[in-house]
């Protein structure tokens, strides 16, 4: 073969090219002419133009329609699990708040009991210290005074 795409001893004619001469095939796959054989003349340049056609468009619109389909699937399932985690959270968030709510009131309730029994010590160990019986009521009263303070301060854990 020549620069030019021409087999030796070959005119132009006879030779066909894909951009669409109506002229017949003679090469072979070892580019030697063969008697006989030859391609319709539209084949050549419906060829190129289906080769053309397919490389500039990409898939098929039924292909097209299949993948975009698979990918909005995807995304749909993504997009659900998404949701999913989501109200999973609520739903934790929800018990924990309820679980610090009873653990608040159970505390206060304690808090409360040790303040009315604190106070209550106070008075029994005023009423003692005032009565006749200082060396009972002043530590009892000293001690309740103490567990108050505390309490009040926020020092004292109670339930933890």
């Amino acid at each position: 073969m020549t620069r030019n795409g021409q087999v030796p001893g070959q005119d132009s004619s006879t030779l066909s090219r894909i951009e669409g001469s109506h002229t017949e095939v003679t090469g072979r796959s070892d580019s030697t002419p063969k008697e006989g054989a030859s391609i319709p003349p539209d084949v050549g340049p419906m060829l190129a133009q289906f080769t053309q056609m397919r490389a500039s468009l990409g898939p098929d619109p039924e292909t097209a329609k299949i993948i975009a389909e698979t990918e909005r699937h995807s995304e749909d399932k993504r997009l659900e699990g998404y949701r999913a985690t989501l109200d999973q959270r609520d739903r934790q968030s929800q018990r924990d708040q309820e679980y610090r709510m009873a653990q608040l009131k159970h505390s206060a309730a304690e808090r409360r009991i040790v303040l009315f029994g604190s106070m209550v010590a106070i008075v029994v160990g005023g009423v003692l210290s005032l009565k006749g019986d200082p060396q009972l009521g002043n530590p009892i009263m000293s001690a309740a005074l103490t567990v108050l303070i505390t309490l009040l301060t926020g020092k004292l854990k109670i339930g933890d």
